[in-house]
C-alpha cells in the first residue's frame, strides 16, 4: 500500500472520529476547552497521548465499549480526531517532500528540515472543526509559549 493510501484511509478514520461525536457533546466540549484554553488542552492532549491513541485504532464498536474510555469523554474524541488528523498532515508532508530512502545525504537534509518545518506549522491543537460555533480558542490570548 502506498503512503497515500495509507494517508487516505488515516482521513477516512479522522471523518469517523468527527462523525461520532454525538451533537449534544459539542457544547459540552467548547464549554470545557474555553475553561482550560489552549495551553490547558495542549496539557490535557499531552497527560492522555497514550489513551488518545489507543483511541484513534480502536473500531467504533471498541469505542463504546471500552471503559478506559469513558472518563475522558467528551474531550477524548475531539483529540482523538485532532491528533488522527496530525498523522494525515505528517503523511502528506512525508509524501509531498519524498522522504524515501534514495538520493544524497545532503538532498535529505534538505528536505528533512522542509518537511519538518511544513509539520511544525500545521497547528492542529487549535483546529476547531465546526464552523456554526466559534472556536473556543478565539479569545485566548495565551498561545502556547508566549505571554500576554
Amino acid at each position: 500500500m502506498s503512503l497515500g493510501s495509507y494517508a487516505g484511509e488515516v482521513y477516512r478514520i479522522a471523518e469517523e472520529l468527527l462523525d461520532d461525536i454525538p451533537h449534544d457533546d459539542i457544547e459540552i466540549i467548547h464549554r470545557e476547552l474555553k475553561g482550560l484554553g489552549i495551553n490547558g488542552w495542549c496539557d490535557w492532549k499531552a497527560n492522555n497521548l497514550a489513551v488518545v491513541c489507543r483511541y484513534v485504532e480502536s473500531t467504533p464498536s471498541q469505542r463504546a465499549k471500552l471503559k478506559l474510555f469513558q472518563p475522558l469523554q467528551p474531550l477524548l474524541a475531539l483529540a482523538a480526531f485532532q491528533e488522527c488528523l496530525a498523522g494525515y498532515n505528517l503523511l502528506l508532508t512525508i509524501e509531498s517532500h519524498n522522504l524515501f530512502p534514495g538520493g544524497s545525504y545532503r538532498i535529505m537534509a534538505r528536505r528533512t528540515a522542509e518537511a519538518f518545518r511544513d509539520v511544525y506549522t500545521l497547528a492542529v491543537d487549535e483546529y476547531w472543526p465546526w464552523p456554526w460555533l466559534e472556536s473556543p480558542f478565539f479569545d485566548d490570548r495565551t498561545i502556547r509559549g508566549a505571554s500576554q
